[in-house]
């Protein structure tokens, strides 16, 4: 299911970066996978409660982790962005500025 995806994508990203770019990219790197983690705990935050392996405190950390690490990278996010070589054209893309709290397909 959703959960092994998510595993398998996790280790996929730390095994793509193991050995990777130099020692000023690498915490870039960790933060980015960090917070990838932290989004998807957070996001079935519900069942891990309801199934005893988080407290309501653990809950709070794993948001307030997941704050810090915006907060960490928003400044860099032009420079992330340029990292991945992703073409301006679908930078500009009517999808790329969705907003999917209030998704609108025109």
């Amino acid at each position: 299911g959703e959960a092994h995806a998510e595993r398998i994508a996790l280790e996929a990203f730390h095994a793509a970066v193991e050995g990777r770019g130099t020692a000023a990219l690498r915490p870039w790197l960790d933060a980015l996978g960090a917070l990838h983690a932290v989004t998807v705990l957070d996001r079935h935050g519900a069942f891990y409660l309801e199934e005893g392996y988080f407290d309501a405190a653990k809950s709070r950390a794993l948001r307030d982790e997941g704050t810090e690490l915006l907060r960490e990278l928003a400044p860099h996010a032009v420079e992330l962005v340029d990292a991945f070589g992703i073409p301006d054209v679908a930078l500009a893309a009517k999808i790329a500025f969705m907003d999917p709290a209030h998704p609108r397909w025109e």
